[in-house]
């Protein structure tokens, strides 16, 4: 996923051409990173002229976006950007939860050295960043982070669900601008402790600290969405 912000990058005729793969990446970026507002349609033709290729690929890279919550079908509207909102991310913080939860404890027994080698080069990448790094760069840092406790917890359908997930996450964490406040504390301290725990095979613990974690992280967002709004305090639901 291209962390760029330069809309005429990543709008550019892909590169590769085996396409819709490509293209998915690069409308996911472009949505993630704001380039697409809330409920535009996008259209296939368009898309394909922007891209120089025909329309298959671009359908293609729409369904697979729409499987990733990232656009939604409208009867005759067609495709248009998702807009997300506070049931959003109830739903992806209970779904998240439930699968992190599963795969921390599954990574303390079955994690590998190069799992925790890999999980020790994205927190040193993300300590390098320093909390003036551009937020699309420390959140993927972020989701890379997660992504190695579901690649540790060695369960595949674990991971194919959070690869589902993941990019909705993302856009989360970017809208949330996850360097604002929070940076060492909350991106490098508490990512290191996880990866501590794994390591040590805590599995009990590790599944503590996650909840929390994740808890904390589902709390800045709401937070953040209603000082976005003007909303003194987040709503309940």
């Amino acid at each position: 996923m291209e962390a760029t912000n330069d809309p005429e990058r990543l709008l550019a005729p892909p590169e590769r051409r085996s396409l819709s793969a490509d293209i998915a990446d690069r409308l996911r970026s472009a949505i993630i990173l704001g380039h697409f507002a809330p409920e535009e349609h996008l259209r296939e033709v368009d898309l394909a002229e922007r891209f120089q290729v025909s329309r298959g690929p671009v359908r293609d890279a729409l369904a697979l976006l729409e499987r990733e919550g990232l656009v939604v079908s409208r009867r005759n509207r067609g495709v248009v950007v998702a807009g997300l909102t506070r049931r959003d991310i109830e739903e992806v913080y209970e779904l998240r939860l439930a699968l992190e939860l599963l795969a921390v404890r599954h990574a303390a027994h079955r994690r590998t050295e190069d799992d925790l080698d890999a999980m020790a080069t994205l927190l040193e990448r993300l300590a390098q960043l320093g909390p003036s790094a551009h937020p699309a760069s420390a959140a993927e840092l972020d989701v890379e982070f997660h992504h190695c406790i579901y690649v540790a917890a060695k369960n595949q359908r674990l991971l194919s669900c959070w690869s589902l997930l993941r990019s909705q996450v993302f856009l989360f964490l970017v809208s949330r601008n996850v360097t604002s406040r929070d940076f060492s504390q909350i991106l490098v301290a508490e990512h290191q402790h996880l990866r501590y725990l794994i390591m040590q095979r805590e599995a009990d613990e590790a599944a503590n600290v996650i909840e929390a974690h994740l808890r904390g992280a589902y709390d800045r967002l709401v937070a953040a969405r209603a000082e976005a709004e003007g909303s003194a305090e987040p709503t309940t639901t």
